[in-house]
This record gives C-alpha cells, structure tokens and sequence, in this order.
C-alpha cells in the first residue's frame, strides 16, 4: 500500500539528472547547486560541496579549533551544546529536602515540593496508600481512580463511591424505597411510574 502512496505522487523530476522530489522547493534548489556548477571548495583541506551551508558545517566541526572546556573536571568538547549536556547531565546537583527524603535535581520542582509539602499547606493523605496532595478534589479523584469502593452487604466493587451509594440505595435499602399501591399490589421504586389505573 505504500508503495502505492510513493508511486501516486506528482513528482518534481529533474531533467538533466535521475533527481525528483515531491517538493518544488527542493527541485529548485537542487538545479540551482548542481546545473549552475557551483562549487564551495574548503580552503584547509579538499573538502568540496555543492551547498555553501555544507561547506560551513565542515570548516566549523573539522577546521575550528574552538575547545570547550568543563569548569568542574577535566571534559573537552568541540560543540558547546555536548558540554551543555555534560554539564547537566553530570554537575547539576541534587536538592535535598532537609524535612523528608525527597530529593531531586530540578530547583523548580523542588520548591514546588517545599511549598505544597511543608510549608502551612493542607496537606492530605490517602488512607489505602502513600498518595499525598494539597486538595479534596484531587485527593477524590485518586480514591476514585486507584481504589476500589465495597460493598459491605455483597460483593459488589466500584471505583466510584457515588457508584456504590446508588447501589446500597436501590438495591439494599430496596423495601424502604419500595411503594406499594394496594388497589393491585403493585410495587414500585419511583412514583412516576405508577399504573395506569382505567
């Protein structure tokens, strides 16, 4: 089927070379580097291209002899974005929380930590785990989510306590809700649904 897709497309085709792409665009610029026999020579060595970007590329990555050097060890890179990485991969220290143990490297996840976790926030706990959280609504949608509700008079289980609330109510509490209309014994859970008396 992909092939199809391939072979279904409106080709830009070169005419001097076997070269087509499905983007005007890069059809242009291959005639405009290659039919126009321009050519970036590197003047250090005899690298050679047909598009100045390439030619930039190489005498920057090959030629410059820019070496970057780590403050805190003894790492050398020739990109500056490798000792970026190095330097946070490595060197960015650990925030350690001084009233749990909690610890992370990120500062802006750490002060949210300290802010929500210890700082005069309510701070609410789940009674089945170790959830924590500074809202009822979230704390809710946890119970909800991650643990089930049981029935204490069968074996019914939800996840949902509202769930569990219409179930005690319309199945164990039945008889209580039940109404009974003794001109033909007819039971009922709601009053709109009375008989139709003729």
């Amino acid at each position: 089927m992909n092939n199809q897709l391939i072979n279904d497309i409106d080709w830009f085709k070169c005419d001097l070379y076997k070269y087509k792409n499905k983007y005007k665009y890069n059809l242009n610029r291959h005639k405009k580097y290659l039919h126009n026999n321009i050519i970036y020579y590197c003047d250090l060595c005899n690298f050679e291209s047909n598009y100045k970007s390439s030619l930039d590329r190489h005498k920057y990555y090959i030629h410059i002899n820019k070496i970057y050097y780590c403050d805190l060890c003894d790492y050398k890179c020739k990109k500056k974005d490798q000792l970026k990485h190095h330097c946070i991969s490595i060197h960015i220290q650990w925030y350690y929380c001084n009233l749990c143990e909690y610890k992370i490297k990120n500062i802006n996840i750490f002060k949210k930590h300290n802010k929500y976790i210890h700082n005069n926030y309510t701070v609410l706990y789940c009674k089945k785990c170790k959830f924590i959280c500074n809202s009822k609504i979230e704390l809710q949608k946890h119970i909800n989510y991650y643990h089930l509700h049981n029935c204490k008079l069968c074996k019914y289980k939800t996840q949902n306590k509202n769930d569990l609330i219409l179930h005690n109510n319309y199945i164990h509490n039945m008889k209580k809700n039940l109404k009974y209309y003794d001109i033909c014994d007819y039971y009922t859970l709601y009053l709109f649904d009375t008989p139709n008396i003729i």
